[in-house]
């Protein structure tokens, strides 16, 4: 029996195309593979638009 986990990863900044530093790539390529491995991955980050206002 495979054992799958639930993951949350956390990051400043998420997906790629809005940001392009490494974190940001290295944490949506490691996202991508462990759901490959049939894990189940959510990702906790921030909206930056300055026309938002911030969360309460």
């Amino acid at each position: 029996m495979k054992t799958t986990y639930k993951i949350l990863k956390v990051i400043h900044g998420f997906p790629p195309p809005y940001f392009m530093a490494g974190s940001e790539v290295y944490s949506h390529t490691l996202c991508k593979e462990l759901v490959k491995m049939g894990h189940q991955v959510f990702v906790f980050t921030r909206i930056e638009n300055e026309f938002l206002s911030p969360m309460r």
